[in-house]
């Protein structure tokens, strides 16, 4: 039953159709809000309501690498395991790892993860030793993939929320990643430490599965084979995949202790059906080893714990790692000190024999632990049955990123164990933790391995077993966590004096900025990362070659490699690359234009490989020809055949623009001769070995001389793009006979819009050419790009421009240069990168070839080098970080605009050797820095200048005391007697927190950059000394600072005249204040325990105005002036929204929004313009509801999330949309089945329902769009959801189409235009501002 009601909705009246259920939720919202009031007065911000966020950057900490083939045998796919994301890529005989697809709609934590099935073994090399491994086709012909098809193995994860996940893969026949998942419930558990998923164990030959929790519970699974499994996907189809399921029998087992490992053991040698089941297990300050085995061939009903269990050596009672062997049911503990070798364990209590693990290398980054780094993690490299069956190869990987290979060998079952760990691989030069593994190449006879960094960089190395020395490294995987701190900062650069003249279009592009995050941690770690999002280009080969580079052309031709033209303003360079582009050893060569049939000495325009193939008996490419177009002759040539080469000189005629369309070898070419300037056309013909360039069709005359030109085959019609120095671009239109009949003459607005360059971004080849639709994008003189779309017609009259967009990219011309294997074109301004000069694709591409966005390979041109580089075929935007390295761990960051420069807080850690009898050990030594980076470049020295010394041999660390820590960078512009001074704040921190030692100081730091030299110096002037440590400060008036200490809020003024403090005025807080900031006249301030207060300074003390209404453990908040909101951090992962009223109410209480729960503790708040200009939204479409400037936070694991504050109505439509699909199977797999507490119809009654998931409306948007939205309105309601949900799918949509129209301002448009303009406001709102 529904009735129609009047609500007031910002200030006005509107009639809303309600059901039963709607009404109860409302009611229960006025109860709500009319509870806590007892003033009378709104507490609620005016046309504001909750909060949007999207996750802009995930975390790149990886806690597991699993090499796995889950999508198909011959895809040798490594898996990438995070905190809530699973990220698949491949590996290839070049030795580097292609992303693939990414997998983060778990809604949960992963908490374990393990491989089921069977890896490929290696066939037994014949007349080689068995370590050497044969070499596994790169391009075979695969089977395609279908998702009745099992893979090899299949994943199984964890998730915090007591499921258990299994999950495989496939391409479909778009070359998108499908998956097929299987979701059994673990048993559930009161007790967190008593709930499954801590650890996971599979059987060496995937029979069984054991879940455990950290203590007192496991859970044995019985597996079906994988021949079972693919049984059934035969025979059922798409039933069983729906219904996935690998388990057929579970039993729970309960035990007395803390589990500290578990592994399955391997059955002895002709017991096939025996499995062993081995946990270690902590009780009374005692471990014990109990082993668990049975018969699978009968069930879990006969597994049986062996005996009472052995209790372990003392040495051995906290292993680090428990390393199952293969050639036995033998295994190995590791710990600090030892390696111990149990086996034996099925007749009787285990024999141990042990080995020292000395110390062979001292740690590698000393300063960064007081204890020896630790064993973290093993791997096993793949080995040939004949050496895998008496040989255990293992990687033993320390935390510092040393290496150790052990050798392990068992002629048979009775016969001792023998370790050979004298092999030394070397150092990976970073930090590991679980992340590593060992990949299987299979090329080669030296061993992959692969890590994920822990507080660095991770990557992909080379070692050699046998021989000790330094790992090579091959990739780099990027880790810029923990991100303590980040900036945003709007770097000037040299084209600012430029950006003063252009038009006001331009604008936007000054007040862009960038993201600089502190990150990594230790001496050789520490650095400062730019955090960048786009594709990824890994430069394999770099060469000097001459400067001045205008232009280039990437030509590949089968077996011959590829021909490279650079061309210069009087010459061009030949080059020749070997046929393998991302090889780094590829062989470059200088081409002879003579013996090629091409030429050097001039200019060259453009160059082509024609594509019109027709092969012989042989198999050769006959008609397959390079064209050179140069400023004053064409030549054509075949490396194939000299006989098939032409060539033209011109005397009087210059060529200034020039294309060629390489499916029909048409070229079309621009040419002046004295004052007229007109367009030629001419075909590449052949007769018989003899090749020709003849004309078609007379010239054309043009008014205006052309800048570019572009040719198309579109429908069976020629059609050239012609830009001019006038300002215009010509679209002339001809059949296929060149007989030229239509003209369009499109004019650009604004200054210096000239044409520069031309993409065909999309076309249609249709028969009628009056059905297709090209969109083209221009490159402009002005900096900008814009895009046209044009409908030719069949008629005579012209061609019709539909749609025209510009967007603003840079201050100096932008080259658009269309791709040679999609409908999509790369860009390149000078823009927030080192200059580019020329770029160019080269790749041999077929129908299906798998290749999106970018070629293979890439050439480009910054100022002397020519680089080349490789792009994944899967390539996509993704975070791509540029590292600083600075000394030490930096904490905090600064952006000074006036210096042009990041100031960077660090601390150094000096290990001061031991010298007994007077130090009997060694120590660590605490000391701050300070540094200063140019955002495009290196650290820049500085020079102190102490007590006006600017002649000073004492280093900038001076400053600091032993053991003092940057807790906080402010720069501060004081001002007196009409005069502003430029000065550095740091507030610091003497000794360890929370003791009563601990003290603070406050530094001034006065700086002086030379104009000339570009020195800075140093001044230190009176600091501040507290008895507590400092940990925020903030600038309150014009020459005053107002700081927290511990249980304090200080201010203090600055006399300018003698560069001293006056007395502190203070004001007692029942924490420590760690975060400050003052929106004059208020100062806000987050404390540890009470969240955030709001303070104003009056007649000299401070007097409280606002305060949270709840306790929270606070870390940051950010005060936005324009709506009156602060968002406040904490320690609970919790984003709150308080609303300061304007007039101060009785209650004194800040009003609760909105709260947000997030996967971490937002650690930074900050506002940056970081958008850039062409994610802007198009008029006059609705804005979307992002502020300007963008709200960013971030996480100390790396990750960035962006925040959107929402009006009612936006956030209504939002919510609404985000409630459907949290019941849909394809946006929450793993989440749909509910169970569902909350109505479709949002509801306000708590702050937590104001919070809008920008990642699962992103879903929406990539997995369907308005048909995925349209299934989830017109979806029938459930029986069990008949509380929760409207009566059916007409009331439902009815209640959508009235939300649509109160957000948008909606009021003419039909039903179906109604889901296209709320899916695209969707698509705008969680579009990332990066």
């Amino acid at each position: 039953m529904t009735v129609e009601t009047r609500t007031l909705v910002d200030g006005r009246w509107t009639t809303r159709t309600m059901d039963i259920h709607q009404i109860l939720a409302q009611n229960r919202e006025e109860d709500n809000a009319q509870g806590p009031s007892s003033s009378g007065e709104a507490t609620r911000a005016p046309n504001t309501a909750g909060i949007l966020i999207r996750t802009l950057l995930r975390s790149p900490v990886i806690n597991w690498i699993l090499p796995a083939r889950i999508r198909h045998k011959y895809k040798n796919d490594v898996l990438f395991i995070g905190q809530d994301f699973v990220a698949i890529k491949r590996l290839f005989s070049d030795s580097h790892l292609e992303d693939v697809a990414v997998k983060s709609d778990f809604g949960s934590t992963i908490r374990s993860a393990r491989v089921v099935g069977i890896p490929m073994k290696l066939p037994e090399p014949a007349g080689v030793d068995a370590i050497i491994r044969v070499k596994e086709p790169d391009e075979m012909d695969l089977d395609a993939d279908s998702p009745s098809q099992l893979p090899p193995q299949i994943l199984v994860l964890a998730l915090e929320s007591q499921v258990l996940v299994f999950l495989y893969a496939f391409d479909d026949n778009d070359n998108r990643i499908q998956y097929i998942t299987g979701q059994r419930a673990l048993p559930a558990q009161r007790l967190y430490l008593e709930r499954l998923g801590k650890h996971m164990a599979i059987d060496p030959k995937s029979r069984a599965l054991a879940v455990a929790a950290c203590e007192r519970t496991f859970c044995l699974y019985a597996l079906k084979t994988m021949d079972q499994l693919q049984a059934e996907l035969n025979t059922n189809g798409e039933f069983a995949q729906k219904n996935f399921m690998p388990v057929w029998e579970e039993r729970h087992f309960f035990i007395d202790g803390t589990i500290l490992k578990m592994e399955f053991l391997h059955p002895p040698h002709k017991e096939d059906n025996h499995v062993i089941l081995l946990l270690i297990v902590s009780r009374n300050q005692k471990t014990r080893l109990l082993c668990y085995e049975w018969d699978c061939s009968t069930g879990l009903r006969h597994a049986e714990q062996k005996g009472d269990g052995q209790l372990l050596h003392t040495g051995d009672n906290h292993p680090l790692l428990l390393i199952p062997f293969t050639i036995s049911s033998g295994f190995m503990l590791v710990c600090e000190k030892v390696i111990s070798v149990y086996h034996g364990i099925l007749t009787g209590p285990a024999t141990r024999n042990w080995l020292a693990l000395e110390h062979y290398q001292p740690p590698h980054d000393p300063g960064n632990s007081r204890r020896l780094p630790l064993w973290t993690h093993w791997a096993k490299p793949v080995r040939h049955e004949v050496h895998a069956s008496t040989n255990n190869d293992i990687y033993l990987c320390r935390e510092d990123g040393v290496v150790r290979f052990l050798e392990i060998s068992q002629a048979s079952e009775s016969d001792n164990v023998m370790i050979d760990s004298q092999m030394h691989p070397g150092v990976l030069r970073c930090s590991v933790d679980t992340a590593f593994a060992s990949l299987d190449l299979g090329t080669f006879a030296d061993d992959l391995l692969v890590c994920g960094g822990d507080t660095s960089n991770g990557g992909l190395f080379v070692v050699k077993p046998g021989e000790a020395g330094m790992a090579r490294l091959i990739q780099t995987i990027h880790n810029w966590a923990p991100t303590i701190d980040f900036v945003t900062a709007r770097v000037s650069s040299s084209t600012h004096g430029i950006q003063r003249h252009l038009p006001s279009t331009n604008q936007t592009l000054r007040r862009r900025e960038r993201i600089f995050a502190c990150s990594g941690r230790g001496s050789n770690h520490g650095a400062v990362s730019e955090l960048r999002y786009g594709v990824e280009a890994r430069i394999g080969t770099s060469v000097e070659v001459e400067d001045g580079v205008l232009d280039l052309w990437a030509l590949p031709y089968p077996k011959f490699g590829t021909y490279l033209f650079l061309s210069y303003s009087a010459s061009t360079l030949l080059l020749q690359i070997s046929a393998n582009l991302n090889d780094p050893r590829s062989e470059i060569v200088l081409v002879n234009d003579e013996n090629m049939g091409l030429r050097s000495d001039d200019r060259t325009i453009t160059a082509a490989v024609t594509t019109n193939k027709d092969k012989d008996q042989t198999g050769e490419d006959k008609n397959q020809h390079i064209i050179q177009i140069t400023a004053s002759s064409i030549h054509i040539t075949s490396p194939v055949n000299a006989k098939q080469r032409w060539s033209r000189q011109f005397r009087e005629e210059r060529i200034v623009a020039a294309n060629i369309c390489r499916k029909t070898a048409v070229a079309l070419t621009a040419v002046r001769h004295g004052e007229h300037v007109y367009l030629q056309f001419g075909r590449v013909s052949r007769t018989g070995d003899y090749i020709t360039f003849e004309e078609l069709g007379g010239p054309i005359s043009l008014s205006s001389e052309p800048v570019c030109v572009s040719l198309q085959l579109i429908g069976g019609w020629y059609i050239a793009f012609v830009g001019t120095l006038a300002g215009t671009l010509l679209v002339i239109r001809a059949p296929t006979d060149l007989a030229f009949n239509s003209i369009v003459d499109y004019k650009f607005d604004g200054h210096f819009a000239i044409c520069d360059s031309i993409a065909v971004l999309a076309k249609h080849d249709e028969e009628q050419i009056g059905s297709s639709e090209i969109i083209i994008t221009c490159g402009l003189r002005n900096g900008s790009v814009e895009t046209l779309r044009i409908r030719p017609r069949e008629e005579s009259d012209g061609d019709v421009v539909t749609s025209c967009e510009t967007t603003a990219i840079g201050s100096t011309s932008v080259r658009v240069m269309p791709d040679m294997f999609t409908d999509f074109c790369a860009l390149l301004p000078s823009f927030q990168q080192g200059e580019i000069l020329a770029i160019a694709q080269a790749g041999i591409c077929t129908e299906t070839e798998d290749t999106k966005h970018t070629a293979p390979s890439l050439f480009c041109v910054e100022g002397k080098t020519l680089h080349i580089a490789a792009v994944d075929k899967r390539a996509a935007p993704r975070a791509v970080t540029r590292q600083i390295p600075v000394a030490g761990t930096p904490s905090r960051i600064l952006f000074s605009e006036r210096l042009n420069m990041l100031i960077v807080g660090s601390v150094e850690v000096e290990v001061k050797p031991a010298r007994p009898p007077y130090q009997p050990r060694s120590r660590r030594v605490f000391r701050s820095t300070i540094g200063f980076i140019l955002p495009d470049g290196d650290p820049v020295k500085m020079e102190p200048d102490i007590d006006g010394q600017i002649e000073s041999t004492r280093p900038p660390d001076a400053f600091w005391k032993p053991g003092e820590r940057i807790m906080g960078l402010l720069e501060w512009f004081p001002k007196a007697d009409g005069k502003s001074y430029h000065l550095l704040v740091v507030n610091t921190m003497i000794g360890r927190p929370n003791t009563e030692t601990a003290q603070g100081r406050i530094l001034l730091l006065n700086f002086i950059k030379d104009e000339n030299t570009g020195k800075l110096r140093l001044s230190e002037k009176s600091p501040a000394k507290c008895e507590k440590p400092i940990f925020s400060v903030a600038a309150y008036g014009a020459s005053s600072l107002v700081y927290g200490r511990d249980g304090e809020l200080v201010m203090r003024t600055l006399r300018v005249s003698d560069r001293r403090f006056d007395d502190p005025v203070t004001h007692k807080l029942r924490s420590a204040a760690i975060s400050i900031s003052v929106t004059f006249p208020f100062i806000y301030v987050t404390t540890s325990r009470e969240s955030l207060s709001v303070f104003t300074f009056e007649h000299g003390k401070f007097v409280p105005q606002f305060s949270d209404d709840k306790a929270r453990t606070g870390l940051r908040h950010l005060h936005l002036p324009s709506s009156g909101i602060t968002l406040s951090s904490d320690l609970l992962c919790t984003v709150a929204g308080l609303w300061q009223p304007p007039e101060r109410p009785i209650s004194n209480s800040l009003t609760t929004l909105f709260e947000a729960l997030l996967p971490g503790s937002i650690t930074q708040l900050r506002q940056g313009s970081v958008r850039p200009p062409w994610r802007s939204p198009p008029p006059p479409q609705p804005d979307p509801p992002t502020p300007r400037p963008s709200i960013l936070g971030s996480s100390a694991d790396g990750a960035l999330y962006q925040f959107d504050i929402l009006t009612e109505p936006q956030w209504r439509l939002l919510r609404f949309i985000q409630n459907m699909a949290m019941r849909s199977p394809v946006v929450c797999p793993f989440s749909h089945q509910g169970p569902h507490q909350q109505h479709i119809e949002p509801s306000m009654a708590a702050a937590r329902y104001m919070h809008v998931d920008g990642d699962v409306l992103a879903r929406i948007v990539e997995r369907g769009g308005v048909r995925l939205l349209r299934q989830m309105l017109d979806q029938e309601r459930a029986a069990e959801l008949r509380f929760v949900d409207f009566d059916g799918p007409r009331e439902r949509r009815r209640r959508f189409e009235q939300l649509v129209r109160e957000a948008l301002g909606v009021t003419d448009a039909h039903a179906e235009d109604l889901l296209e303009l709320a899916m695209a406001y969707v698509g705008r709102a969680v579009l990332p501002v990066l």
